[in-house]
């Protein structure tokens, strides 16, 4: 006799059907509308941060990582400049050959925004042949020291231990 009748939940099943997917619609609605929006990004702003001749223009710069300083070259040097301020200070020139003049361009900047590397390239005006060297040069006013001839810096690790470099150039370039 109960095999003959319906349940209950069989008779009402399209109708509980419903009324769930009614319901998973509605949560989905309240659980959108009450998601998190993101910040807004912030305005970009523009600032000129060197004000070089076009015939000493500025070849390289690099910001530091915690946004204080600008290490930058042109034909002359290297500078840095403290951004909050505007004060510049031109890096003393590292122990050289006088009849060597050095071409300046900036790597990257160490983690701790303390040091960065520069690449120095002999400058064809000095007439005397020689090879791209790697220099790192502290933010605290001291001659850069060489840290490798023969090497051209491309990027330093996250935390400062490792440094990129290509050197012994080959028919394509350094390796």
């Amino acid at each position: 006799v109960l095999g003959d009748r319906p349940s209950v939940l069989h008779r009402h099943s399209r109708a509980i059907l419903a009324a769930t997917s009614v319901l998973a619609v509605l949560v989905g609605l309240v659980l959108w509308k009450t998601r998190p929006k993101p910040a807004p990004r912030p305005d970009m702003k523009v600032h000129q941060l060197t004000a070089n001749s076009f015939e000493n223009a500025v070849r390289s710069g690099a910001i530091s990582p915690d946004g204080k300083y600008l290490a930058y070259s042109n034909m002359k040097r290297l500078y840095l400049k403290l951004i909050q301020t505007g004060e510049v200070q031109a890096i003393p020139q590292p122990d050289i050959p006088e009849n060597q003049k050095l071409d300046w361009e900036i790597g990257t900047w160490f983690p701790d925004s303390t040091r960065f590397i520069a690449n120095a390239h002999p400058s064809p005006s000095s007439g005397v042949e020689g090879e791209t060297s790697s220099w790192v040069v502290s933010v605290l006013g001291h001659a850069p020291v060489k840290l490798r001839d023969k090497a051209l810096v491309y990027s330093i690790s996250r935390d400062g231990s490792l440094i990129a470099f290509g050197a012994n150039g080959g028919k394509f370039g350094p390796r």
